[in-house]
């Protein structure tokens, strides 16, 4: 029985584990874009959000000649990218969703190593946040070409309207550019999330339940053995 309520115990820190990397993924970027040219680099970084919201497209750079700094922090909006951040927001609004179930169904999974009910509503919560944990980076990388190629119509060449990442150089003269897109960290920490939801839900379910008690065997009737004494004769005569 206590290595059941371990087990349990530890099911629900997997799956706040996995919450917690649902939420690490909304501070992360999720998308990535740099252009590199003669030591020089400049690109974006682009995070989860609304379309709007200043910062989630964060612009980085290196090497820049005269000095040149790189743009501020910007939105999808400000950006022209205003389907590539309806993008971003629904991701953001699954990951959200996905996270907190994610603690619900944990806290219950703590929960049930005393009180063996919660388990199971634990495990359906998780359920759904394993799901939906999968569904947000699935749903992104399957929409991100499409969404680029309506914030850049007729865009030629190869790019994340082209593919969701990938790579190209062309060289003019003694110049040569290169590109790279792609995922970022935040993309893979849901994936990670998945795992570990995973993991402490099949934990969970094999343990939900404490052992029966064994069962008390009454110990067998003594039978006595002896034999009982005789019973008691006449009584002698009496003398006259």
């Amino acid at each position: 029985m206590a290595q059941r309520r371990t087990a349990r115990l530890i099911a629900g820190i997997v799956i706040l584990a996995g919450a917690a990397l649902l939420f690490g993924a909304l501070l992360s970027p999720w998308y990535t874009l740099e252009l590199s040219e003669n030591g020089a680099s400049a690109g974006a970084n682009f995070y989860l959000g609304s379309p709007s919201t200043n910062g989630t497209v964060r612009p980085f750079c290196s090497g820049l000649p005269n000095g040149s700094s790189c743009s501020p922090w910007t939105s999808y909006s400000a950006d022209n990218a205003s389907n590539v951040g309806a993008l971003a927001s629904t991701t953001y609004s699954l990951v959200i969703l996905a996270g907190i179930l994610g603690i619900a169904g944990g806290l219950l999974g703590v929960f049930a190593s005393r009180w063996p009910k919660w388990g199971v509503v634990g495990i359906g919560l998780a359920t759904v946040a394993l799901i939906v944990a999968l569904a947000a980076p699935g749903l992104y990388a399957a929409s991100q070409t499409s969404a680029w190629s309506k914030d850049l119509p007729g865009e030629p060449g190869m790019g994340p309207w082209s593919s969701f990442f990938g790579s190209n150089s062309t060289t003019i003269g003694n110049n040569t550019t290169s590109e790279t897109w792609g995922p970022s960290t935040g993309w893979y920490l849901p994936l990670g999330g998945f795992v570990l939801l995973l993991g402490g839900v099949v934990l969970l379910a094999r343990n939900r339940r404490d052992p029966p008690p064994p069962n008390v065997i009454a110990p067998p009737a003594v039978v006595s053995t002896s034999v009982p004494p005789p019973p008691p004769g006449p009584p002698p005569p009496m003398l006259p």
